[in-house]
């Protein structure tokens, strides 16, 4: 199930402009791979939650997706980060292949780190994504 969302999320994001400009196909699930350039973009699907109704399981799955923007430089990281909130948050409708999104929200915006091993400034978010697959 979660394996389909990671597909739909990529060419989602890769439809905003800044992100496809900076970016391009850089966007990879749980990991960077090793040796990429960077602007990348990392998305880590952390749970699913299938919705019950009063009539048993309604199709719907809750999921809480960490999307991580990283950049050689900080500023970098925020403009590709803003770039992914302008994409995803309260988007809805029924453009990822059928399926039905409800309005996606952030949980948690702008998180700063630093990953000193590849020297790249990360920026964490956190989002729940509402999918009634097709």
């Amino acid at each position: 199930m979660a394996g389909f969302l990671g597909d739909y999320l990529c060419r989602h994001l890769a439809t905003n402009a800044v992100i496809a400009e900076r970016v391009e196909e850089r966007i990879y699930p749980v990991i960077a791979q090793q040796g990429c350039k960077f602007p990348a973009i990392v998305y880590v699907i952390l749970n699913t939650e299938p919705t019950q109704s009063h009539q048993g399981f309604s199709g719907l799955h809750n999921f809480r997706v960490q999307i991580i923007s990283f950049a050689e430089k900080y500023k970098d990281a925020h403009e590709v980060a803003d770039a992914v909130l302008a994409s995803l948050d309260a988007f809805q409708g029924t453009q990822w292949d059928g399926a039905e999104v409800g309005a996606i929200t952030i949980e948690e915006a702008g998180i700063d780190g630093y990953e000193e091993a590849i020297k790249v400034y990360g920026v964490s978010q956190a989002y729940t994504i509402p999918v009634n697959p097709a």
